[in-house]
């Protein structure tokens, strides 16, 4: 499932607790950037069986609760 930038950037604000550091669209796109780049994870699927367990969103949430219980 893809994700625009903007959206991950806005999930880790959530996640973080931090607001308005981002100013987006400050700066003109390169005219040579595609509108869309996705990866494709068909492979590890079809090869491991993997299935994510939990929604990008809350994989952000706890890593952002696990990195303030580990600082190092």
């Amino acid at each position: 499932e893809g994700c625009e930038l903007k959206t991950l950037a806005s999930l880790l604000e959530k996640a973080t607790g931090t607001r308005g550091l981002l100013d987006w669209g400050t700066r003109p796109r390169p005219t040579n950037d595609p509108d869309t780049l996705v990866s494709d994870n068909s492979r590890l699927i079809c090869e491991t069986s993997w299935r994510p367990e939990f929604s990008l969103e809350q994989g952000l949430r706890d890593y952002v609760a696990w990195r303030k219980q580990n600082p190092g």
